[in-house]
């Protein structure tokens, strides 16, 4: 997984914790701790 797209996935996830519907915020609650346990194996390249 790249670093980049895991990361948009859990800001998505995170608007859709802020929804009305509570199993919609309970879903995206677990798919978030789902992505954020994720080790991306493609990172931005670092300018040193």
């Amino acid at each position: 997984m790249i670093a980049s797209e895991r990361d948009a996935a859990v800001r998505e996830c995170e608007a859709l914790g802020r929804d009305a519907d509570e199993r919609a915020r309970h879903g995206a609650g677990q798919l978030t701790a789902m992505l954020a346990a994720i080790n991306p194996i493609l990172r931005p390249a670092q300018n040193n």
